[in-house]
């Protein structure tokens, strides 16, 4: 994912909110997930947020995942 633009990080037990489209509807956790996220700038600013989440098992393979995207800026 790093190679279009993506920055991921291991997070362990920790939570997170997940979204549909742009409306939040709960938080999940804690549990272990692989963050990635990537900005798009649009001006100065604007940037768009794309996140994808990658849900991780006791054995550390991926077992979910959740994708949300939305706007960043006033």
């Amino acid at each position: 994912m790093s190679n279009v633009g993506f920055t991921c990080k291991i997070e362990r037990d920790e939570t997170f909110m997940m979204h549909k489209g742009l409306d939040p509807v709960g938080v999940a956790g804690s549990i272990d997930f692989v963050l990635c996220r990537c900005y798009e700038s649009h001006g100065l600013f604007v940037s768009k947020l794309y996140q994808v989440i990658l849900i991780l098992d006791n054995e550390d393979k991926v077992k979910d995942h959740h994708v949300s995207y939305g706007w960043i800026g006033p």
